[in-house]
């Protein structure tokens, strides 16, 4: 048996852990709910873009 110092239970690395492993999971799930709450209509976009970006340049104007 463990002596009474070396628990599991009576480390604080372990409970620091455990506390960022919730934090973690917990803002994962919030940003989940977030992100399903906003619209998924991504607007109007121009068929020679790619995620709003041109896909071929412009000509300069002349000089």
């Amino acid at each position: 048996m463990a002596a009474p110092g070396e628990r599991w239970y009576q480390q604080p690395v372990l409970w620091l852990a455990l506390s960022i492993l919730l934090a973690s999971v917990t803002g994962c799930i919030g940003l989940i709910v977030f992100a399903s709450r906003l619209p998924a209509d991504p607007g109007p976009v121009a068929e020679d873009t790619v995620l709003r970006v041109p896909v071929a340049r412009e000509t300069p104007p002349p000089p």
